[in-house]
């Protein structure tokens, strides 16, 4: 229910930035001409696309991922408020608001002004608050590993036919590799994130933006990919039990060293090139 109220909200912003496209669905666009002829403006509609194409996949895989977990966390019954389960509500309700603002925030400056000129917005696109948001969703993602695999119990764990669980409080090596492992992909998708964020500025040229864009994208798509680095960040403790509804064992089978590599180099090539071009941009 929650993520349909953000699936309308991107659909509403989308159909603006199509009907700014279509001149109000009456012409087929020819990006190639207006490349050539202006290509300022082209690159504006490029880079809002391609923030309203973030907003989507990160929408759509945060389902994904939400509608299969099998974390010990998520899968428990909400039976009281001062509880693990209540404190995930909490947070799928923030992240849920997140997508929201991701999705309203597709470039209302060129919104505006395409109703007079579609073109009067060429220095009205930026990618510092889509960075924010990212951002803070990853925030949120650190949050969620921590308490739904972390600190929730696993009732599903057995030693000799009884029932345990290997959250210890009295031992803080056992939860400090728990959550280094449960947390790496979120901290490394925070970390390039903010990466993007510090060198994003509220005015930047449309090329600029579109590259910052990309990197984001970029970030997102490998964050399911790095959630394979988990069975090899657990062989660095000898004593790591992992939680039994983990499906991510050693050794890697060849899908996911191909995912894993291929996400990784794109998304460190993204980054790369983004920052490049905003470095050309503050020297020019």
């Amino acid at each position: 229910m929650l993520f349909a109220l953000v699936v309308a909200e991107w659909a509403t912003q989308a159909s603006v930035l199509l009907e700014l496209v279509t001149n109000q669905w009456s012409t087929i666009p020819n990006p190639f001409q207006e490349l050539a002829n202006r290509p300022t403006p082209s690159l504006v509609i490029l880079a809002c696309f391609s923030q309203a194409f973030l907003s989507l996949y990160l929408v759509s895989m945060s389902w994904v991922i939400w509608s299969r977990s099998n974390a010990a966390g998520h899968n428990q019954a909400i039976d009281k408020l001062f509880s693990w389960p209540f404190a995930l509500l909490l947070l799928e309700v923030l992240l849920v608001t997140l997508y929201f603002a991701l999705a309203n925030n597709i470039e209302s400056e060129l919104e505006k002004a395409g109703a007079v000129n579609r073109y009067a917005a060429c220095n009205a696109v930026s990618s510092r608050p889509e960075a924010l948001i990212v951002v803070l969703v990853f925030v949120v993602y650190i949050l969620w590993d921590l308490i739904a695999d972390v600190l929730s119990k696993d009732p599903n764990e057995r030693t000799n036919g009884l029932r345990t669980d290997h959250l210890d409080w009295s031992n803080a090596r056992n939860l400090l590799s728990r959550a280094f492992v449960y947390c790496l992909a979120s901290v490394i998708c925070f970390l390039l994130s903010l990466l993007v964020f510090w060198h994003s500025d509220d005015s930047m040229s449309p090329h600029t933006a579109l590259a910052g864009d990309i990197a984001l994208i970029a970030i997102v798509i490998a964050f399911r990919p790095l959630k394979e680095l988990e069975p090899l960040a657990s062989s660095l403790f000898s004593d790591f039990v992992p939680r039994s509804e983990s499906r991510r064992r050693l050794p890697l089978s060849f899908e996911a060293k191909a995912k894993l590599t291929c996400a990784t180099g794109l998304c460190i090539a993204a980054i790369a090139a983004f920052v490049v071009v905003s470095k050309q941009t503050c020297f020019q």
